[in-house]
C-alpha cells in the first residue's frame, strides 16, 4: 500500500512539473532521493513540493549535449536547467 501512495505521490509531482517546468529532461532514482530535472524553476512547483514532501531542495546544473550541427566530440553545447532533489517517505 505504501509504494501505490509513493507512486501515487510520483505522478502527481512529475504531472506538474511537465506542465510548469518547460518539461522533463532527466529523471533518476537514487537511494536517498528522486532527482528530476526541468528547464526551469517554476515557484508553483516549489509550493507544491512544500505542501505534498517532507523534505527537497533545488539546484541549477548543466547538461552537455551534442551539437545537432556537427558530430565532433569538442563540439558540445551546455545547457541550463533545474534539478529537483525529492525525499519521499518509504
Amino acid at each position: 500500500m505504501v509504494a501505490k501512495e509513493y507512486y501515487d505521490t510520483l505522478l502527481k509531482i512529475t504531472d506538474i512539473m511537465e506542465e510548469k517546468g518547460g518539461g522533463i529532461i532527466y529523471i533518476r532514482n537514487e537511494p536517498s532521493c528522486y532527482t528530476i530535472g526541468t528547464r526551469y524553476y517554476d515557484e508553483e512547483i516549489a509550493e507544491y513540493l512544500d505542501n505534498t514532501v517532507d523534505d527537497w531542495f533545488g539546484e541549477e546544473s548543466t547538461l552537455k549535449k551534442k551539437s545537432k550541427k556537427r558530430s565532433k566530440k569538442q563540439d558540445k553545447v551546455e545547457e541550463l536547467y533545474y534539478l529537483w532533489k525529492i525525499t519521499l517517505p518509504e
